[in-house]
């Protein structure tokens, strides 16, 4: 499908901007944590990198127990049309050898059509990541809380000569997905509060601001962690 903007022309048109990963720290302790929010995040990240899209698909349990987790469909930007279609099914790990290879390592990978990087993604893998047409894509694992939360997927439909993915262009793209993942156990410690039908705390404020200021000190583009935890203080 064809995106519903276009990324800057040009060879060589990305480059990194310092205030970039501020940008997107900012966005995420802005508001509460949710599917809009998240949507916003991939925007600012598709534009920032000047990509054809962004997605992520979560990663989950599945039963009995000890079997392969699963991978399912959350968001895309540009939004897919024919997203009020899209299936809800999960793609075991067993049937997605490069998503897989990537999970276990917990290691951002880069991903070239022509299989020149060693990778390419089955149209399993392309379904469960919600594109199918690209040049290239960076795959980046979100993980927190020692576990693996789901996968952000960044594709190029431009050729490798005009738009690769250039190191600092992946050292954003990580740096994106740490706070991605920060975001995503925000939203999970939500759902479950509120599925117990009980009000956030100032100990589940503590461990929350805790969390991002943890998160944020390994952020290679951030150098004052102090002013993510003054925004939370001020959303939380």
């Amino acid at each position: 499908m064809s995106p519903s903007w276009s990324p800057s022309p040009g060879p060589g048109s990305w480059q990194p901007d310092a205030n970039a990963i501020r940008e997107l720290a900012q966005l995420l302790v802005s508001a509460p944590p949710g599917a809009e929010l998240l949507m916003q995040a991939l925007e600012q990240i598709a534009q920032h990198t000047a990509a054809t899209a962004c997605t992520i698909a979560r990663l989950v349990a599945q039963a009995p127990a000890g079997s392969s987790p699963g991978l399912v469909p959350l968001l895309a930007f540009p939004r897919p049309s024919h997203e009020k279609e899209r299936s809800a099914h999960v793609l075991t790990l067993d049937h997605a050898p490069t998503l897989r290879h990537m999970v276990k390592r917990e290691q951002t990978i880069v991903v070239r059509q022509d299989g020149s990087t060693g990778h390419s993604l089955s149209a399993q893998e392309r379904k469960a990541l919600q594109w199918d047409a690209y040049q290239s894509a960076c795959l980046v694992p979100l993980c927190g809380e020692s576990r693996v939360l789901g996968v952000m997927a960044v594709f190029e439909a431009r050729s490798w000569g005009r738009a690769p993915f250039k190191p600092e262009r992946v050292r954003y793209l990580d740096d994106a997905g740490v706070l991605l993942a920060c975001a995503l156990l925000r939203m999970d410690a939500e759902e479950r509060v509120c599925q117990d039908g009980e009000k956030l705390d100032w100990i589940r404020r503590a461990q929350q601001l805790q969390l991002i200021a943890d998160i944020g000190s390994r952020l290679t583009g951030i150098e004052d962690t102090s002013q993510i935890a003054r925004l939370a203080v001020e959303t939380l």
